[in-house]
């Protein structure tokens, strides 16, 4: 009888995540079809007539506005080059690329100096020292912005791929929905078998237990999320909101931003990316752990005991069905839930269903070792990332 009212339990619980999951996935899919649509009607009568009423057409060269891209780049010689390529086969016209150099201590500068001499929309700036009371990546960003001249910013790390008609399709969607800060979540691209037990982490979460849509629907800042590899603001509504510098001390500066916008009113788009943007994050499972301990305490924004009651909550929930098996075989049932979880947020992170699946119980451990190893991190201030205390 107690096993029986635990598994009724176990599936209440358990399926308002597939649910969350499935509303994510077919949100999802449908953003990737308007991104299909908007590629194949790239054609001048095409273009024209996706274009909005009263708006200036995104992808014309002669009545666009000017779209600043902004990449901060801090010891990123491995990534930039292809970064810039990609950012300079947009089919948005104009566009001004700025890059600026973190001080950095490997060949990033030279690598984006002779990037510039081949494309002069192409800029290369030269990082201030740190002040005090900033993080470099939101004092990076801060610079960056001093200098734009675009009516849109758009901010992407130096390890983004974007395809070619990326920025155009994001400055459309951004027009049709009206909003002040579109940001996605990319691709993400793993190469190890240490990457798949941790990067997918993130869009589960997100996917999971956040309707997406909310985030631009609902007024509540509690509907939030944010990734600061892409992030494409109105430059108006930036700059009055303060822009990184209201952020300046923020670890995860992507989520403040997009919550002041929220309070502020702002409308905020939050999407997974439809297929236009990838990054590869980490390279391997230590670069991994320590990336992802930089972020996913302070990222929820609560106390230790909080988030710690939440991930033992989390990692029962999703575990626990596994073991009870051996007690009771209803709790196969159990793991229905879990397993279209996985598959539905697998498939909007376009990411490959069986292999999370498959590692879902790994994932769970991993995800408590992460959450406890940035809890300690954030209280002892002891994170390290790019070779600064942050």
């Amino acid at each position: 009888m107690a096993l029986t009212l635990i598994l009724i339990l176990f599936l209440f619980f358990t399926a308002v995540p597939a649910v969350v999951g499935l509303i994510n996935m077919v949100r999802a899919l449908s953003f990737s079809r308007l991104i299909k649509q908007f590629a194949g009607a790239r054609s001048p009568s095409g273009i024209s007539a996706l274009a909005t009423e009263g708006d200036p057409d995104p992808a014309s060269a002669d009545n666009a506005p000017l779209v600043s891209v902004l990449i901060p780049a801090r010891n990123e010689e491995n990534n930039i080059a292809a970064c810039l390529e990609s950012v300079s086969r947009q089919s948005v016209r104009p566009i001004e690329i700025l890059v600026l150099d973190d001080q950095s201590e490997d060949a990033t500068a030279s690598v984006v100096e002779e990037m510039a001499s081949k494309d002069n929309r192409i800029v290369l700036l030269k990082g201030r020292p740190l002040p005090d009371g900033w993080l470099g990546k939101n004092w990076a960003c801060h610079q960056l912005s001093q200098k734009a001249l675009g009516r849109r910013l758009l901010f992407i790390d130096a390890d983004v791929h974007l395809e070619p008609d990326a920025l155009a399709t994001m400055l459309k969607h951004q027009d049709d929905h009206p909003a002040d800060l579109l940001s996605l979540f990319p691709t993400q691209r793993m190469q190890t078998a240490g990457e798949w037990l941790v990067v997918p982490l993130m869009n589960w979460i997100l996917l999971s237990f956040l309707p997406m849509e909310l985030v631009y629907r609902s007024s509540d800042p509690s509907f939030v999320a944010a990734n600061g590899q892409f992030m494409l603001f109105r430059a108006g509504a930036y700059r009055a909101l303060g822009g990184h510098e209201s952020v300046r001390r923020e670890v995860v500066e992507d989520m403040a931003l997009a919550r002041i916008f929220k309070q502020n009113g702002k409308r905020v788009i939050t999407r997974p990316d439809g297929g236009v943007v990838s990054c590869r994050m980490y390279p391997g499972l230590r670069a991994s752990l320590d990336g992802f301990t930089k972020n996913f305490f302070p990222g929820f924004n609560s106390t230790p005991f909080r988030f710690l009651m939440m991930l033992a909550v989390v990692f029962l929930l999703f575990t626990l069905p596994l073991f009870l098996l051996f007690h009771h075989q209803g709790f196969l049932l159990a793991l229905v839930p879990i397993a279209l979880n996985r598959f539905f947020t697998s498939v909007a992170s376009r990411q490959n269903p069986v292999i999370n699946v498959l590692l879902h119980p790994l994932q769970m451990v991993f995800l408590v070792i992460v959450g406890i190893r940035s809890v300690r991190a954030a209280k002892q201030g002891s994170i390290i990332w790019k070779d600064r205390r942050v």
